[in-house]
């Protein structure tokens, strides 16, 4: 698991489009096309979708003082265990 938190370039194994951690199953999703979904990410694949949001949108609302910090949880832990 080390290993991808700490890889910019490997993927983590893909999770199968039906497993319940899967965006796809997520109500929160359920207006993104499924193809849109990924079932794994890289750090680098992570940064190359989040840095055009952060710079284009969120990075011009802090400029102009429209968002604040506020203390809220940064991630739901979520376990997976590999058979190798």
């Amino acid at each position: 698991m080390l290993e991808w938190q700490k890889d910019r370039g490997g993927p983590p194994p893909a999770l199968s489009p039906d497993d319940p951690p899967a965006p796809a199953r997520d109500p929160l999703y359920a207006d993104v096309p499924e193809e849109d979904l990924p079932l794994t990410e890289s750090l680098d694949d992570t940064m190359e979708r989040l840095l055009p949001y952060s710079y284009g949108v969120i990075a011009p609302e802090l400029r102009k003082g429209r968002i604040r910090s506020s203390s809220s949880p940064t991630a739901t832990p979520c376990a997976r265990w590999w058979s190798t």
